[in-house]
């Protein structure tokens, strides 16, 4: 990037910083320049979006929430799952000064989507044919995240049938989902916690005496999305004379004879 090679400016502090490289820094309001300087609008509207990629999460959460076997009634079981996902924020950390030249983008829109959907099927082999109450059901289905959380969603379905195959339908099944405003915008690390739980029961409530054992399944489909949306305009530091305003008098900047750059520090 072309730099203005004459002039030196310093900060309000009167320090004198000469940084060489291009400054880009993410902010959420446009510092003030100092005198003589300006930020020049380098391009507007710009759209980063950010997927993360859940497929090895939702696989892992199928397979905790997964029960099949065989067993005699009464039976229960239960089991739960939960999973972490980091999403960097958009943009990284301001530089404490900018030389004539770098770049700094002012974030005008931040958001992190989430969503969470669970269905579970269930069933059993009914061999003896005898009236079976079953019942399945998800509980704690939620997201868990440092930008806010959802309320725990749960579902149930039961059933009771005297047919030698029972199955529960429809599925037990729950959605929650998470659309909150960042204020990160620094690159900072996002945590995002998503779990769900699921507990499946069959027993005989007439008491009939079948004693061969009953096979059952709980086959779990999880969904999950996490979407960071980041809009944003970028400015350029140049001199009012490179921006095509007036060239500042010699008081209202400082010149240095020892410097080829043009730099100011933003103060905190």
């Amino acid at each position: 990037m072309k730099r203005s090679p004459q002039i030196s400016i310093t900060g309000k502090a009167g320090i004198l910083l000469l940084l060489f490289g291009t400054a880009h820094g993410a902010v959420t309001s446009l510092p003030v320049a100092p005198n003589g300087f300006q930020w020049q609008l380098f391009d507007a509207d710009l759209v980063d979006s950010l997927v993360i990629s859940t497929t090895a999460a939702e696989a892992l959460i199928e397979s905790d929430l997964e029960l099949s076997g065989s067993s005699a009634a009464p039976f229960s079981a239960s089991a739960s799952s939960d999973q972490d996902f980091t999403l960097t924020a958009f943009g990284s950390a301001e530089p404490s000064s900018y030389n004539v030249g770098d770049f700094i983008d002012v974030v005008t829109a931040n958001s992190a989507s989430a969503s969470l959907s669970i269905f579970s099927s269930a069933g059993i082999l009914n061999p003896d044919e005898d009236f079976i109450f079953v019942e399945n059901a998800l509980s704690a289905v939620q997201i868990t995240s440092s930008v806010g959380n959802t309320l725990s969603g749960s579902d149930v379905t039961n059933t009771t049938a005297d047919t030698g195959v029972i199955l529960l339908n429809p599925n037990a099944n729950e959605s929650v989902s998470l659309n909150a405003n960042l204020s990160q915008v620094e690159g900072e690390s996002i945590s995002f916690s998503f779990s769900g739980a699921n507990s499946f029961t069959f027993n005989k409530p007439t008491g009939e005496s079948g004693t061969q054992a009953l096979q059952y399944f709980v086959n779990p489909t999880v969904n999950i999305s996490l979407r960071r949306d980041t809009t944003y305009t970028t400015f350029q530091l140049v001199t009012n004379a490179e921006a095509g305003g007036a060239v500042p008098e010699p008081s209202g900047v400082l010149l240095l004879s020892l410097s080829g750059f043009a730099c100011f520090i933003r103060r905190r």
